[in-house]
């Protein structure tokens, strides 16, 4: 009886083990999957000014230059401007209560504490595109940190109720809750300079980014649409 109770302990121990470390991490990728979107512009067309058009290098069709990835807690877009400029465009549902007042600014960020583990990482393999991953869940709970390397040079170019828009160079950004946990981590090493504006309406929360493989300056603003 003794041996037989052995067992049962030892099988539930690695019932547990298998549930935590194989199982349940396949279950969250799955519950936690984006789902692929193209060619959806009207998306976020309201945030370009109607003057920008899209790169059509590729296609006449200029959907052809917009995807996006979309979950409960965020959305990710990117379009293809002409001239060699790209916006990247994140919305998370999380954070559309937050005052931009509000948002704490850390110029001394510790990067290793991002946990890579549980998280869905885009644009590894494209250049001049800054890579961002993003944790499965994202208890935000309206309320953002943002930590920044200690060696970010940029300059807040626009101050509004509703924005905050900066431009310069940094290594890298993430994106914490109340608790200081890193729920987005963006890695700008291979970005020259990009415009990184914090943006709010009655609704919703985004973070715009703009970049590009040529020359870039502050004037990039002025593709957007912004209050």
């Amino acid at each position: 009886m003794k041996n037989k109770g052995n067992r049962i302990i030892i099988s539930g121990i690695i019932t547990l083990v298998l549930f935590g470390f194989l199982i349940y991490p396949i279950f969250e990728s799955i519950n936690y999957k984006h789902k692929v979107v193209f060619g959806d512009f009207n998306r976020y067309s309201w945030l370009l000014n109607d003057s920008v058009k899209l790169d059509t290098t590729w296609s006449k069709d200029p959907r052809i230059s917009i995807s996006g990835v979309i979950r409960e807690s965020d959305t990710y877009y990117t379009y293809n401007l002409a001239n060699g400029v790209d916006l990247h465009v994140l919305e998370f549902t999380g954070l559309d209560k937050i005052k931009l007042k509000d948002i704490i600014f850390d110029y001394a960020g510790d990067f290793s504490r991002f946990k890579k583990r549980r998280i869905v990482i885009f644009n590894e393999d494209i250049k001049g595109w800054p890579v961002i991953s993003i944790k499965n869940k994202l208890p935000f709970d309206n309320v953002l940190k943002v930590f920044l390397d200690v060696n970010s040079e940029w300059k807040n170019i626009k101050d509004t109720l509703n924005c905050k828009a900066f431009f310069g160079s940094l290594n890298k950004m993430s994106l914490a809750n109340e608790n200081s946990e890193q729920l987005v981590l963006f890695d700008f090493a291979q970005v020259p300079k990009a415009l990184i504006t914090f943006y709010k309406t009655n609704f919703s929360f985004y973070i715009i980014i703009i970049t590009s493989d040529r020359y870039l300056d502050e004037n990039c603003i002025n593709l957007l649409k912004l209050k």
